[in-house]
């Protein structure tokens, strides 16, 4: 049963409460941005100097109606919950602001599924970083023991976080939506799988890397949770769609290379004794290499990068809806603009990027 998360009827809408009692931390954490959102997109966040003068996005961008809620329920949720090392590393958690990275995402998405989804994320955030700090076939091991519990696969044990709340996410996702969560599960492997590819501690041309960031990215996962949080049965494998997803992968895995690459840098310097891992496989990374810019350089490169293929996702957009002006595949790109949109938003602000 999915007992931290019931649901109430209030002033005739399906709201979502928790079960847990607020924790009592040493010293409360800090939420260093702004922890109202409900004006939409933070804009006193520091820009840093290699971003200056790049051009903005031509995309829109919205945020979720329950992000306070949301925000505020999974910050105590997790803090009490989840085993952290140390007060800077719940502090660290909350700098991340993962509730508002799903809600920019999804904003659309119905209020349960909005939990759903904010509460996996971050989930899959809190198990990125763990992998950063282990073996690749140890991270193996433990993706994988993560997706059993999530399928449900296996019984889980109350006393090890890991466990139960991945099984109980899965749970609540299964009983929501049957239909719709297989293709997370799915996509959800994909993810996990290219986490701890070995191409990752190769050199790679930048044609490669895309090849296989696509999935380390979880751009499967993400638009697999799109439909899930908008409960749009949408076939989305069509060949006429090809280009579309295409360009919007491309977009993703532009913006978050860019804005991920210093946080990159710190991971693979924090295990390089270990691991001899030293460079991070990143697109910043191989233009570097190729063209013996700077990081900086290679950073504002992948932004412009990102603004052509938003020109070439609205011409896309535009001819598929001359041709199939249906409401599900309008739907279907409005959900991927969001997303694209919303990661680089989120992208600007974290203090998971953002120092």
């Amino acid at each position: 049963m999915w007992k931290y998360f019931v649901e109430v009827a209030q002033n005739g809408r399906r709201l979502l409460t928790r079960s847990f009692s607020r924790p009592q931390l040493t010293a409360s954490p800090s939420f260093s941005r702004s922890d109202n959102y409900s004006q939409g997109i933070p804009t006193s966040h520091p820009e840093p100097a290699w971003a200056l003068g790049i051009p903005t996005t031509q995309l829109t961008s919205k945020v979720h109606h329950n992000v306070n809620q949301i925000t505020k329920e999974l910050n105590e949720f997790f803090l009490k919950s989840w085993p952290f090392s140390s007060e800077k590393a719940q502090r660290k958690f909350v700098g991340a602001e993962f509730a508002y990275s799903s809600c920019i995402v999804w904003p659309d998405a119905t209020d349960e599924r909005m939990v759903h989804a904010a509460y996996l994320f971050a989930l899959l955030f809190l198990v990125d970083d763990h992998i950063d700090t282990i073996p690749l076939d140890e991270g193996r091991e433990y993706n994988n023991m993560v997706l059993a519990f999530f399928r449900g696969d296996k019984e889980p044990n109350r006393d090890i976080p890991i466990e139960w709340i991945t099984f109980d996410i899965g749970s609540a996702m299964r009983q929501c939506d049957p239909i719709l969560f297989p293709n997370v599960v799915t996509s959800m492997a994909q993810f996990m799988a290219a986490q701890t590819d070995s191409r990752r501690e190769k050199d790679l041309s930048l044609m490669e890397y895309m090849d296989w960031r696509v999935n380390d990215v979880g751009s499967p996962l993400i638009v697999s949770m799109g439909l899930y949080c908008n409960a749009l049965v949408f076939r989305d494998d069509d060949p006429i769609l090809s280009r579309l997803r295409h360009i919007w992968e491309h977009h993703v895995i532009y913006c978050n290379d860019a804005w991920s690459y210093d946080k990159e840098v710190r991971a693979a310097q924090a295990v390089a004794d270990d691991l001899n891992a030293t460079i991070p496989c990143s697109g910043v990374t191989i233009l570097m290499r190729e063209t013996g810019l700077p990081a900086s350089a290679a950073k504002r490169m992948l932004i412009y990068f990102a603004r052509e293929m938003e020109i070439l996702f609205k011409k896309e957009v535009d001819s598929l809806l001359r041709e199939t002006p249906t409401p599900e595949l309008q739907k279907y790109v409005k959900i991927l603009e969001y997303q694209m949109s919303g990661n680089e938003v989120w992208s600007q602000v974290t203090k998971r990027y953002n120092i």
